[in-house]
């Protein structure tokens, strides 16, 4: 009160108007500062609006609207510190989970190099005899293995065996038989045994053995099979002067019942 005495009345309007003008270029200014602060309370906002209306009054700020103001400004700049400060944390953690996984896959990698560089260690050094002896071994043991079975490959689809050849003989001469014919029908087929396995149908029974003068004898039995029925064929052949010739060659009907007989296609 006894400072604006001291003043006249042209002084005190004119301090009044300049301190208007200040006090609406701040809340102008007041939707900027709001935007920047973006976190302020209504509790900050009502202390900076009393802080303002206080400057309004007097001319010139008191100490509580500026310890107000400073209180405002704290909390903005702690929140954005806690903000920062979460954003660091946050991209630490995931810093170290990538690095970890970066050590794991090392360290696993590291290991497959281990193994694969054992599994493939080639001995240093010169071979001794006593190695060097059982690589030869090794190696003639699977070659021997390896001829043995192109040989029976081979045999078993190039060469005729000689049950093979009395098989397909002794099928020709059923084949051409009419007794057999007739009870059987024809086309007149033949297989090894009565059975849904192919392998087995195509294993033809037989036996060889010599007799006392040095023959080689043959036995094979096998089935055929017409429209009409099927039979047990029963033959016997051996060598002589480098051709086959027939011991016997019996064929029993066996289905259809009523047609059951045994037929002797040599007689």
């Amino acid at each position: 009160g006894a400072t604006f005495a001291s003043f006249s009345a042209a002084e005190g309007a004119k301090f009044l108007e300049a301190a208007g003008v200040g006090v609406r270029r701040f809340t102008a200014s007041l939707p900027l500062a709001r935007e920047k602060a973006g976190a302020l309370s209504r509790v900050q906002l009502g202390l900076l609006r009393q802080a303002l209306r206080s400057r309004g009054s007097a001319g010139v700020p008191s100490s509580s609207a500026s310890s107000s103001a400073k209180k405002a400004h704290r909390g903005v700049s702690s929140r954005r510190a806690f903000s920062t400060s979460a954003e660091k944390s946050t991209s630490k953690a995931a810093g170290s989970r990538s690095a970890e996984k970066e050590a794991a896959l090392a360290a696993l990698q590291k290991k497959e190099q281990e193994a694969l560089s054992t599994f493939f260690h080639e001995p240093k050094g010169p071979v001794t005899a006593a190695e060097g002896g059982g690589y030869s071994l090794v190696i003639g043991g699977g070659l021997l293995v390896a001829a043995a079975c192109g040989y029976a490959v081979f045999k078993e689809l190039f060469v005729e065996t000689l049950d093979s050849k009395v098989y397909n003989k002794a099928l020709e001469e059923i084949q051409q038989d009419p007794r057999v014919m007739v009870r059987l029908g024809s086309p007149i087929k033949g297989y090894g045994s009565e059975s849904q396995n192919r392998r087995a149908r195509q294993r033809i029974k037989h036996r060889l053995f010599k007799q006392e003068d040095g023959t080689l004898h043959c036995q094979v039995q096998f089935q055929a099979s017409g429209p009409n029925g099927t039979a047990t064929v029963h033959t016997d052949m051996f060598e002589k002067d480098d051709r086959l010739q027939y011991a016997y060659l019996i064929v029993d009907v066996t289905h259809p019942p009523a047609a059951r007989a045994r037929i002797n296609v040599l007689k």
